[in-house]
């Protein structure tokens, strides 16, 4: 029932507007053109988008506003939804990803740096045309060396923050294995200050690129077995894309064996992330199967425990700059199980500000390493762990399962993993991943406590946690999940988090039901059809408490495979950037993004699969700036306060309300005009010192902002009185040389301007018989004599009963 007609966008700094015949809007600015697309609008009807005719119109000021055509007013109207960019990314080769394990056809790490570039990193498929994934000229390797068809290969893409432009693209791999048994797979990717992006995954190749001083410049399994095995490798590339400054293997020579590796289960050794020191340290997590994985002299488990048993135990090591040596590496893990990939599997990393690493992933040991005083130290089976090791890696600071307290029977423990870590400032671990017990431990103020997929017990949930930085506290511990589960349930695979602790998680979902809040994107799940999934994003409070944000986001799907989300940043705003793969046709790309077709379903319709990237728009930050028209301003007069509120990024006005405070009691709630300026005017302040604040309050998609302003309301005349320029002696005729000034003051000892001082005195003539007083009070007259001998003048002003007084000779 609302009226769209005041809704406005306004461009500052614009030249001109202009429309485009079909509806674009391009904004002619000082260095360029920009375009919008013309906008999008619709109603929701049984999860269906029924279009709606809208179109921009141009107003004065560099104003736009809406013109829509007839819709039905008693349901909601979406108007171009805040999907700031998104883009596929691939070739035509046709691959294919396994549901909820990435594997090759998709993105599997993403980072930003401080221009807002977004980088991404997984493993393309095309081996069949080398030429046809997206490389740029002048990047590090611009051809596939993978050569048998379908063999996968590791890429890395820097994109522009409008994911409109490729700053470069390359593949970073060898030949591949033997007999198609696999090729080189990337996992995790982090950014350094100046653009260097880190990389870190598994190699079958025996000819990966490495450079000349690398910490170990082979493959270890080749020449050992046939088909060869996977190491680790650890890869620096420059911030052009155009050359590498380091790049090493990393593993052992007798890891041949374990599981499938396209399900992300390495046959040997691999990497599964990565994360940097400011020196340039690079922390690496994975699983290692060879029982001469490189170990330091110091490490805190030197051996394999699952070596008995042909399984993998985690591997934590620490590189330095140079990429030529090890500063420490150590297993973590325990004696494993019987069935493949059924060990202790590591799936991400974490550094804080010290230099500790965190890492999570799944322990099946009965003998994972645990801590005394740690959460939960009690084996129950296949629960996610949480480990912290000290920055020489030689001490475990903490290891915990995230588990109950006591064991339930099944559906109570079933498949639990955490599959993401995140640290913030204080050392705290926030954790996510998924899980199939009804029992998964929750604080009481969790936003979800039970299990969407309980009480079937065969499906999966989202879990989110937050330990303490000992390990002994969970902080706060949610589920986040659907009921009505089409697919094999929802699996979060990426956290990130904002300045102020809000936790943005990513996954895919199989629910029609998945928790979303009213500003979503997309409400609905778009692949409706068993086991298809979309992805989505969740934006969570401090708390834990409470959604801020969560969308769906995805297509139809393609055959059995759906789209998944795997990697989640956060740029200074707040606002998140997503990345997975997509077997979608239909996924929502924006007008101009890089690529806008799924080039792999041209070829194959129901199952080709590609990249994705999109970046949202859901936490701009604000600033917010107060200003009055008289500062200091009488009592009884009007003094009129105006908020300023600026987006920090972008040009988009906000919109919303500001609170203005007094001495902090509110005073009044003002609406943004469509300049994004509100106003708060009074006369009724006593004389005295104020602290007016302007809070802003916000918005769906711009952040609270706050300004303050330290405003004089000065007083009625209270007193006046000689500054200067008295007991002068001149000549009769002669103006005496220092003029005649007074200070005019409130009853507070303030200065008042504005006041009129009247001058007089018998035998004196005056420049003027009035003046004004100047900011800081004062008001002044030139006098001349004519008369001799001793002479007064006085200085009066209006209220104050005694004058100054001036005593003046003349000759």
């Amino acid at each position: 029932h609302a009226d769209p007609r005041p809704l406005r966008l306004h461009f500052a700094g614009a030249q001109r507007l202009r429309l485009t015949p079909d509806g674009d809007l391009a904004i002619v600015a000082k260095n360029g053109e920009i375009a919008f697309h013309k906008p999008v609008v619709y109603q929701l009807q049984n999860g269906l988008r029924e279009p709606v005719e809208g179109r921009f119109q141009i107003l004065s000021r560099n104003n736009i506003a809406f013109r829509l055509g007839s819709y039905d007013r008693t349901r909601a109207l979406i108007i171009d939804p805040q999907l700031a960019y998104s883009t596929y990314l691939g070739g035509t080769g046709v691959v294919t990803f396994p549901l909820l394990t990435p594997g090759p056809g998709g993105a599997q790490g993403i980072a930003l740096d401080s221009a807002g570039d977004v980088y991404v990193v997984g493993t393309t498929g095309n081996a069949s045309i080398p030429s046809d994934f997206p490389v740029t000229p002048g990047a590090f390797q611009t051809e596939n060396a993978a050569t048998l068809a379908g063999k996968p290969t590791a890429f890395i893409a820097k994109f522009d923050p409008t994911l409109s432009t490729v700053i470069y693209a390359t593949y970073l791999g060898g030949s591949g294995g033997e007999d198609n048994s696999g090729g080189d797979d990337a996992s995790g990717i982090t950014v350094d200050s100046e653009g260097n992006a880190y990389v870190t995954g598994s190699a079958r190749s025996c000819d990966f690129p490495v450079t000349s001083g690398a910490f170990q410049r082979v493959n270890r399994t080749c020449g050992v077995f046939s088909p060869p095995s996977t190491n680790a490798f650890i890869a620096k590339l420059n911030a052009a894309g155009s050359a590498l400054l380091y790049s090493t293997y990393l593993g052992g020579s007798n890891g041949n064996g374990g599981c499938a590796f396209s399900f992300g289960c390495y046959p040997g050794d691999g990497a599964v992330g990565i994360a940097i020191d400011s020196s340039g340290n690079a922390y690496i997590a994975g699983n290692a199967l060879s029982t001469d994985f490189p170990v330091t002299s110091n490490a805190y488990q030197k051996v394999n425990n699952a070596a008995s048993r042909a399984a993998h135990n985690f591997f934590i090591s620490k590189l330095n700059p140079q990429g030529t040596a090890l500063v420490y590496s150590t297993y973590l893990g325990g004696s494993g199980c019987s069935s493949p990939c059924l060990d202790d599997k590591a799936t991400a990393i974490a550094i804080d500000g010290a230099g500790n690493a965190y890492v999570t992933g799944e322990a099946t040991s009965v003998d994972f390493p645990v801590t005394p005083g740690a959460f939960r130290t009690k084996y129950l089976g296949e629960w996610p762990i949480v480990s912290k090791i000290d920055p020489t890696g030689s001490t475990l600071v903490y290891s915990t399962y995230l588990a109950p307290a006591e064991y339930h029977e099944y559906p109570s423990s079933g498949y639990n993993q955490g599959n993401a870590i995140a640290v913030n400032g204080a050392g705290n671990a926030y954790v996510t991943g998924f899980t199939d017990s009804c029992y998964f431990p929750v604080t009481p103020d969790a936003f979800q406590k039970v299990n969407g997929a309980c009480p079937l017990g065969t499906n999966r949930g989202v879990f989110v946690s937050e330990l303490n930085q000992e390990g002994s506290l969970l902080l706060y511990s949610t589920l986040l999940s659907g009921t009505d589960i089409v697919s094999i349930g929802d699996v979060a695979n990426g956290i990130a988090l904002d300045a102020y602790g809000n936790a943005y998680v990513t996954g895919s979902t199989g629910s029609t039901n998945f928790p979303v809040t009213d500003d979503a994107f997309r409400k609905v799940n778009h692949a409706l059809y068993s086991p298809r999934t979309n992805a989505f994003l969740t934006k969570l409070n401090a708390n834990g408490s409470a959604l801020f944000y969560s969308t769906y986001i995805g297509g139809g799907g393609a055959g059995i495979n759906g789209d998944i989300a795997n990697a989640v940043t956060v740029d200074a705003f707040g606002n998140p950037v997503i990345t997975g793969g997509t077997c979608s046709s239909d996924f929502p790309v924006t007008a101009r993004a890089f690529e806008t077709v799924n080039k792999a379903t041209v070829v194959n319709p129901s199952d080709g699969c590609e990249t994705f990237i999109t970046r949202f728009r859901v936490n701009t930050a604000t600033g917010t700036t107060l200003t009055s028209d008289s500062n200091p301003q009488k009592t009884g007069v009007k003094v009129r306060f105006t908020a300023d509120v600026t987006a920090n990024e972008g040009g988009a006005v906000p919109t919303g309300f500001v609170v203005f405070s007094l001495d902090g009691t509110p005073q009044l709630t003002s609406r943004l005009d469509d300049t994004g300026h509100a106003t708060y005017s009074t006369s009724a302040l006593d004389a005295g010192r104020y602290t007016i604040t302007a809070m802003y309050l916000g918005s769906s998609t711009d952040s609270p902002s706050s300004g303050d302003l330290g405003q004089l309301i000065i007083g009625n005349p209270a007193r006046i009185a000689v500054a200067s320029g008295t007991y002068q002696t001149g000549t009769e005729g002669t103006p005496f040389a220092l003029p005649l000034v007074v200070q005019v003051q409130d009853i507070r000892g303030v200065p008042v301007p504005g006041a009129v001082v009247t001058y007089s005195g018998a035998g004196l003539k005056f420049s003027s018989n009035s003046a004004v007083t100047n900011a800081e009070g004062r008001a002044s007259v030139v006098a001349t004599a004519t008369a001799t001998g001793s002479l007064t003048a006085t200085a009066s002003v209006s209220g104050v009963s005694t004058p100054a007084v001036f005593k003046l000779t003349a000759h």
